[in-house]
């Protein structure tokens, strides 16, 4: 039996077949259940049948924020390929379609518009905030439940318009407070900011700084399109500022392993931190010359001490030949969709929009594949970030190899 959280739903006697085609995922999220009689063999999970459900999924395919939309959409269609291999969702498959919006929020609404005209049931986000914020009106007059998988701006998930939209990461609040007491940690008090030119990070931008000018004197703060290739002026006018640390907010990839390489050059003494984007993008730390993102703490969500994280690394090795590591990316897309399968089984199906929100904001204890061992994840009708607290993030520190230490950094870690 698999039980999300307090929800207890199962996927009947599809272990056998689960932990065939998924290694590792045959109790993922589940707490230990009593072992089966030996002379009652688990029975393969009957395939599914009749009309799909259908998750629609607004991929930035080929947008700056690309690199990440293909980590989420990768586990996504994980997720529903295990949902099917087990069952599928009360009997029926689970379909995916997907749109390209390009995290171009004039895109978006037309994307939206398009999955839900294809009959898209539930419909996933992998791309920017703010293109979400965008869609968020048509999703409530379509009263289709959505989620922003990789998302941390609080405005997606904030009212106005936000009855049928949650996202799974720590939100933007959460991150600069563990910013904040990992500072006085290791008592920073000057930090400069770098950010890229996006329209992601602007939004992001918007609400960092003022939160982390209550806890931190912010020197400096400077900008460089996505696709620069010398950011050298940028980084000697953050060293002439004289900051304790710098923080980069970005999309990561290429644009800041060139920014990490550049500050470890000019300022090797300066702490520097990242928010969830280049630690998390296992496939870019290829790019970093020799130790070049040595020293870089980011703040991660992603540790192989929780089990399910565990699980979900080693069902994306099996899958991925080219698989690297798993990253907070892959478990908030997961548990989206593992969310989703538990609301509308709750709900006994999709056909009623209303009692399948009501199912999603009712789910509590559920047992998540990133943060801390035992973090848990939950919706109410004013909670809809599922992230339970702060251990649903830690502070990582990649090594010599250019790769995250075993080790998590040892300056601060928030309390669970």
């Amino acid at each position: 039996m698999l039980v999300q959280g307090k929800l207890k739903v199962a996927i009947a006697a599809g272990a056998v077949m689960a932990a065939i085609a998924f290694p590792g995922l045959s109790h993922a999220q589940a707490p230990a259940a009593k072992p089966a009689a030996k002379s009652a063999p688990a029975q393969k999970a009957a395939p599914p049948s009749g009309d799909p459900i259908i998750f629609g999924i607004d991929e930035d395919a080929t947008g700056p924020g690309s690199v990440i939309a293909r980590m989420s959409v990768r586990a996504m269609r994980l997720a529903v390929d295990h949902i099917n291999e087990t069952g599928g969702i009360l009997g029926r498959p689970v379909k995916i379609i997907t749109e390209n919006d390009e995290s171009d929020a004039t895109k978006t609404p037309a994307v939206t518009r398009k999955l839900l005209e294809q009959g898209a049931n539930v419909l996933f986000f992998a791309t920017a905030g703010s293109s979400i914020i965008q869609a968020k009106p048509i999703v409530k007059e379509a009263k289709v439940i959505s989620f922003g998988t990789y998302t941390i701006t609080a405005a997606v998930t904030a009212p106005p318009d936000n009855e049928y939209v949650f996202s799974m990461g720590n939100a933007n609040a959460d991150v600069t407070t563990l910013l904040c007491q990992g500072w006085e940690a290791a008592k920073v008090k000057r930090i400069a900011v770098f950010g890229d030119g996006s329209a992601t990070v602007d939004t992001i931008l918007k609400g960092f700084l003022p939160a982390l000018g209550k806890c931190v004197e912010v020197v400096t703060t400077e900008r460089a399109p996505v696709d620069a290739n010398d950011v050298t002026a940028q980084i000697t006018r953050i060293r002439n500022a004289k900051p304790d640390a710098m923080l980069t907010i970005a999309n990561g990839g290429q644009f800041e392993v060139l920014v990490q390489q550049t500050a470890r050059r000019l300022m090797p003494k300066v702490l520097r931190f990242s928010t969830a984007s280049l630690g998390n993008q296992p496939d870019a730390w290829k790019l970093a010359s020799p130790s070049g993102l040595e020293g870089l703490i980011f703040t991660g969500s992603a540790t192989l001490s929780n089990p399910l994280t565990k699980q979900l690394d080693a069902a994306l090795r099996a899958k991925h030949k080219d698989f690297v590591a798993v990253a907070a990316f892959d478990a908030w897309s997961w548990d989206a969709v593992m969310m989703a399968k538990a609301a509308i089984e709750k709900a006994g199906g999709v056909s009623d929009k209303e009692k399948l929100l009501a199912a999603l904001t009712s789910i509590s204890g559920f047992k998540s594949s990133f943060g801390q061992p035992g973090f848990t994840l939950s919706f109410s009708p004013t909670k809809h970030v599922a992230s339970d607290g702060l251990c649903g993030m830690n502070f990582s520190v990649f090594g010599k190899d250019n790769k995250p230490s075993p080790q998590l950094w040892k300056t601060y870690q928030p309390k669970c």
